[in-house]
């Protein structure tokens, strides 16, 4: 079960492969950042904010855990983590997704790392299910033009993940 930071710092480290090496990164990194190799234990799939956020919803809705997701305050984005193996399928929702032999900055998440935050959507040790974020996905980009998102050149909007944790229960870590 994840339901602390020390919990998920130390599932990160073990699906990466090499456990220690994350900890030394995150250790000796001033930024509190490790690079972990994508495509053998975990896709990373990224979502605009927008996008994402309309994705977590309608996941909400669906039969399964949803796996950690780590947002990105500044680039207004959001990773889900998913199972491997299902690239081509999600690449056709339209979404980004770091695979085998890519590498994603992942920060710690014992400590606050600027713009990163952790987010749980479920305490189960899961990834989300890779066939139902490609659902979600698809009805996030079918969604209504604008909703949950900030009109052009809004300055100071405020993140749909901002409101969400509370109305959803949804645990933020940073």
């Amino acid at each position: 079960m994840i339901s602390t930071a020390s919990e998920l710092a130390g599932w990160l480290a073990e699906m990466s492969g090499d456990r220690e090496r994350v900890f030394d990164d995150w250790r000796a990194s001033g930024c509190g950042m490790a690079m972990l190799p994508a495509g053998t234990s975990w896709d990373a799939v990224r979502f605009s904010e927008a996008s994402g956020y309309r994705a977590y919803v309608d996941l909400l809705h669906a039969v399964g855990p949803i796996g950690p997701m780590l947002w990105d305050s500044r680039c207004r984005q959001v990773y889900f983590l998913t199972s491997p193996g299902w690239s081509d399928l999600l690449r056709s929702a339209k979404v980004r997704v770091v695979s085998r032999g890519g590498w994603l900055a992942v920060p710690d998440p014992r400590r606050h790392v600027g713009r990163f935050a952790w987010i749980l959507g479920s305490p189960e040790k899961r990834l989300t299910c890779p066939g139902r974020l490609y659902l979600s996905a698809v009805q996030a980009r079918s969604a209504a033009p604008g909703d949950g998102e900030c009109p052009s050149g809004t300055a100071g909007c405020v993140s749909p993940w901002v409101s969400v944790a509370t109305r959803y229960q949804m645990k933020r870590i940073f």
